[in-house]
This record gives C-alpha cells, sequence and structure tokens, in this order.
C-alpha cells in the first residue's frame, strides 16, 4: 500500500476552508476508528451493508454496491432485508493520522464504530472524500468517490474530470475517477464531460490504463463514430480489443457490420478479428452472421473460435451445422476435432456413435471416444468397449477405448473381462497398468494371476513389477 500523506497536511490548501476543518478533525484521531455522516441523494438507500443507488430514479436500473465492494448493475436479492433511506455513514480506520480504509453506509439505523466526527455538509464530505480519493491507494480512492456520489445535492463529474485528467497522480486513481464520471456525468447534467473522456482516449501520450477506461466510458451509441474513427488510429493491440469490445455492446446494426468487416478483414491481427468473432456471437449472439463469415475465415485458429462460439448457443441449426464440419474431410483437422468436442459437450453422442467410421480419421475417432466416455451412460461405454475389443481397429484407438472405459468408472472386473477377451500385447499391458491404478482387491487378484500364469513372460513381469 501506497504511503499516504497525514490527513491534516493533505488538505492544507486544496479545498475549501470546512473541508480543511474536516481533514484536522479526521487527522486529530490519531489512530483507531471514526465516522462522519451526511445527508444522502433520495436515489440513494441501503441495509446497513449493501448500497443501493437508483440512479435513473426508477426500479427498472439500479447501480449496486455489496459490502465486499463489488458492483452490480440491475437487480440484486436483498435477502428480505429493507432497503432504507438514510444519511450516509462514513465509516474510517484511521492510523498515524492517516485514512487506511473507508466504507460508505446507508440504512439499518444505529451508529459508526469509533469516534463520532458529526454530521457535516454534503459539499464539504464530498470535497474532503475527493480530495483523498487523489493521492490514496486504489482501493481507498474508489470507494472514497463512491461515497461522495452518495452525498445529496452535489455535483461531482467536474473535479473527478480534473482528477482524471491530472498527470501528477497515479494512473490507477485517474482510471477510478473516469469510471465515476461516465457513472455521474449523465445524472449530473454534464454534456461537456464526454468530449473531455474522449479526448483522453484519442491521446497518444496518455496512460494506457487510463485510455482504456476512457475507451470504455466514451458515451454509447452517441461515441460509436468516434469510437470506430479513433480505431483506425491506435496502436495498441489492447486499446484496440477494447474497442471491439465496446461497440459490442452497441445496439446500432451499423456498429455490427463494422465488427464482422474487422473479423473478416485479413490484415487484421488474429488476436483483434478473434476478439470480433466473440462479440459477435457472446455479446450480440448473432451466430447465423459467424456461420456465414466462417468460410471465409483463413486462419484455423478462428474457425475453430467460430466453431466454439456457435456451439454454445446449443440451437438446432448450429448442431445441424457443427455436424457437417466434423464429417467434411475438406475441413482442417483441429477444426473437425473442435467440432467433435463441441458435439460432445452439446450431448449429441448418438450422432458421434453413428459417424464414428465415416470419420477416417485416427485422432478424431479417439476424440470421439473420450467424449463418449465424458458423457457416460450404457449405450456409449458399450459403444466404447466394441471398440476396445474390435481386433480390425488400429492400436491406438483400442487403447484410447481401454483408457476411456477405466477412466469410465466400469468395475474392475469388467478390466479383468477385457484382459483375458484381448491378445494384443500392447492392449493388455495397457490394461496391467490400469489394474494397478485401481489397486482393489480385485485387481490386485487379476494382477497376480498375470504375474503367475499368463504365458508371455514380459507380461508377467511387468505384472509382478506392479502388483
Amino acid at each position: 500500500m501506497r504511503r499516504l500523506l497525514p490527513a491534516a497536511f493533505l488538505f492544507a490548501s486544496a479545498v475549501p476552508a470546512q473541508s480543511q476543518q474536516l481533514a484536522r478533525r479526521v487527522g486529530s484521531v490519531g489512530s483507531g476508528p471514526a465516522h462522519f455522516s451526511f445527508a444522502a441523494r433520495p436515489d440513494v438507500c441501503g441495509d446497513g451493508r449493501t448500497v443501493i443507488l437508483r440512479w435513473l430514479e426508477s426500479n427498472t436500473e439500479m447501480f449496486i454496491v455489496t459490502s465486499d465492494g463489488g458492483t452490480i448493475t440491475g437487480r440484486y436479492d436483498m435477502r428480505n432485508q429493507v432497503c432504507t433511506h438514510g444519511p450516509v455513514r462514513v465509516q474510517l480506520t484511521v492510523l498515524g493520522g492517516q485514512v487506511r480504509s473507508l466504507w460508505p453506509e446507508v440504512g439499518a439505523g444505529g451508529g459508526g464504530r469509533g469516534r463520532d466526527l458529526g454530521t457535516v455538509a454534503t459539499r464539504e464530505a464530498a470535497d474532503y472524500l475527493l480530495q483523498l480519493a487523489r493521492t490514496a491507494n486504489e482501493d481507498l480512492s474508489s470507494r472514497a468517490i463512491l461515497a461522495a456520489a452518495l452525498a445529496d445535492s452535489v455535483r461531482i463529474t467536474q473535479p473527478l474530470m480534473a482528477m482524471a485528467e491530472d498527470r501528477r497522480l497515479d494512473p490507477a486513481n485517474r482510471e477510478q475517477a473516469v469510471k465515476w464520471v461516465g457513472r455521474t456525468a449523465a445524472r449530473d447534467g454534464d454534456a461537456g464531460a464526454d468530449a473531455r473522456v474522449r479526448a483522453l482516449a484519442a491521446d497518444e501520450t496518455e496512460d494506457s490504463g487510463v485510455r482504456e477506461r476512457a475507451i470504455r466510458v466514451v458515451a454509447k451509441p452517441a461515441g460509436d463514430a468516434f469510437l470506430r474513427d479513433l480505431y483506425r488510429r491506435l496502436t495498441l493491440i489492447q486499446l484496440k480489443e477494447r474497442v471491439i469490445r465496446v461497440l459490442g455492446e452497441s445496439p446500432s446494426a451499423s456498429t455490427l457490420d463494422w465488427i464482422e468487416r474487422v473479423a473478416r478483414d485479413a490484415e487484421e491481427s488474429t488476436q483483434l478479428r478473434e476478439r470480433a468473432i466473440r462479440v459477435i456471437g457472446e455479446d450480440r449472439h448473432d451466430t447465423r452472421r459467424l456461420r456465414s463469415l466462417y468460410r471465409d475465415l483463413g486462419p484455423v485458429e478462428l474457425k475453430e473460435r467460430v466453431i466454439r462460439v456457435v456451439g454454445e448457443t446449443g440451437d438446432a441449426d448450429a448442431i445441424a451445422w457443427l455436424k457437417s464440419v466434423a464429417v467434411d474431410r475438406a475441413e482442417p483437422h483441429p477444426v473437425r476435432e473442435r467440432a467433435v468436442r463441441v458435439l460432445g459437450e452439446q450431448t449429441e453422442t448418438a450422432y458421434l456413435r453413428e459417424v464414428y467410421d465415416r470419420l477416417g480419421d485416427t485422432e478424431l475417432q479417439e476424440r470421439v471416444l473420450r467424449a463418449l466416455g465424458e458423457a457416460g451412460g450404457a449405450e456409449n461405454l458399450r459403444f466404447v468397449r466394441r471398440v476396445a475389443l474390435d481386433s480390425t481397429a488400429g492400436s491406438d484407438v483400442r487403447d484410447r477405448a481401454l483408457r476411456v472405459t477405466a477412466e469410465a468408472g466400469v468395475a474392475t472386473a469388467d478390466l479383468v473381462t477385457l484382459y483375458d477377451a484381448i491378445r494384443d500385447p500392447d492392449l493388455r499391458d495397457r490394461l496391467i497398468k490400469l489394474l494397478a491404478e485401481r489397486g482393489d482387491r480385485d485387481a490386485r487378484a487379476k494382477l497376480a494371476d498375470i504375474a503367475q500364469n499368463d504365458p508371455d513372460p514380459d507380461l508377467r513381469q511387468r505384472a509382478r513389477r506392479r502388483h
């Protein structure tokens, strides 16, 4: 944790006199818990631990801060707790005159812990908290800004924007300020904040983390055209990827077309094209568009990504398309393998059993066997067992079938039966290893029998070593 300046010194001349007075009172605590209170905005309530901010002053959209510092946008189960309006109580931990931790509380009644520093005016509290946020460590800075955002009748977007633009401050704190500008600008009616956020995002001399946060905060969909234009001028992959992700949240059809063009662009990096594919499928759920662009993709990893994203939907059209890819021998091997894996995850095991012999590829057949074993079920395991016993099949797939059978948890007696039915010494050696891994009474008994009676001296020796 970065060293914090003593509170009384920190605010000596940077904030109004009233805020300096609050800073001095905090500093005078020395060491120990303390708290102060101020009026909360009318769209704020809580249960003493969780704080809810109804930014739009309706029940359809909420910004929630949980007691562990996490945030949620949307609905939240209060677990039968009453969310009550009331003053904000800022609980502090002070050590040597320095604020070490801070947490705002609303609702639930009761008093704070430690010294009561009294009730202060909202402007005084907000000025104090925002000044603290400038030089505190990142976590404390974020919580101080949160507390300031709860203050009634106070607009904080302008000081937050000034903090975001101040290059003397730690980039992490500036990022916190930009993030909160995205939450307060509309509420405060600050129409000019978005232009300043855009300037941060476009400034090539700025810290990359601050720029990335600014890209995330640019107003949408009003900022879509700006972000598409900015993308062309960016040089850092991480920032270009962030633009794609942010634009993926836009409802604009033209923006979705733009993202598809990124996915198709062979001049773009594979990383950015993959991100565009993920946005189209995972964020916009347009798998039909993905299937359409699939045939025009070159790199195998991009084709694999399309298959993974399309497969996650599990709808009938997606499954039918994946089946066609799995059996198409013109497709690259890794792509077909990915299709088989996804079909297994979607429990299309009956189809995998049906096409097993048509795959024409040992590795794909092994992948089918693994998928069947992972899915389990009597029919799947009977199929795997038949492969293990098929003397016309390749030794690799039979070996995989034995391993899948054992991993599926069949009884040791079944492994013993397989050993007696199979004559291939390499496969018998595999079964010796599997029996040794079981280590139960039946397995030990069979190993002892092999060590004593098997006609193959090498297998007898291996069984003795593993018994």
